[in-house]
């Protein structure tokens, strides 16, 4: 039923992110989603403003989920990009856990050729090399990676290829 539902909402990267947690609070929302992406991010926002987040989230009774960058490339050839992007997920992690998060949501996003079915089945066994162990750190962190597929281009979201993922 609808009464068993949660509502939340992402925060925007873009503006001030205790003012953003604070308005969905304000606004009775049961949890919210804050979307680590530049500049809330690498500003280091959410270490420096740590306190104040925890009061809100307590004040307002909310949970957190968090959001990782849109374009992390878990999939990509390189696996000097592959292993940087998992070493963010993985501050991600770290970063957010005294906030009492549960849940981390990531992307199947590639920038590299998806039509080549060659090279997407190499992307595709990356993304399952690279998604075990962020499961894994996920899981002694008990966080759980919570995968979000997007049709587009740029994204895997192929019900068959979602399969060969979510089967590894």
């Amino acid at each position: 039923s609808v009464l068993m539902m949660k509502f939340g909402t992402t925060t925007n990267p873009m503006k001030d992110v205790v003012k953003e947690i604070d308005e969905v609070g304000k606004n009775n929302f049961d949890f919210v989603e804050i979307s680590i992406e530049p500049p809330v991010f690498f500003s280091n926002q959410l270490v420096v403003q740590k306190n104040k987040i925890k009061k809100i989230l307590k004040e307002n009774k909310m949970f957190v989920t968090v959001h990782s960058p849109w374009n992390t490339e878990f999939g990509n050839t390189y696996q000097e990009i592959r292993h940087a992007w998992l070493d963010v997920c993985k501050e991600i992690i770290d970063i957010t856990k005294p906030f009492g998060i549960k849940k981390l949501n990531v992307h199947l996003y590639s920038t590299q050729n998806l039509q080549n079915r060659n090279l997407k089945n190499m992307i595709i066994k990356n993304y399952i090399e690279v998604l075990k162990e962020l499961v894994s750190y996920g899981k002694k962190k008990k966080v759980q990676i919570v995968l979000e597929q997007m049709p587009g281009r740029k994204q895997i979201y192929e019900i068959n290829d979602l399969r060969k993922i979510l089967n590894s």
